[in-house]
């Protein structure tokens, strides 16, 4: 398994009206050697779910919690 060459890192805290256009934005890139690394800080929305469903769909999402 290779190494990304770009990690994107995204902190949050209930962040769920934003979160899946952030994704969104990030998936758009022309460049595709990324991993994408979104740290939830104990989340009280649907953070976790709305991550966990773009997770499903693009193996460069982690999310650490």
């Amino acid at each position: 398994m290779s190494v990304p060459k770009v990690t994107v890192l995204t902190a949050v805290r209930n962040g769920a009206p934003y979160l899946s256009e952030t994704i969104a934005n990030i998936q758009v890139q022309t460049f595709s050697d990324w991993e994408y690394v979104i740290v939830d800080d104990n989340s009280e929305d649907e953070t976790i779910e709305i991550v966990e469903a773009a997770r499903r769909k693009d193996s460069r999402l982690k999310l650490l919690r």
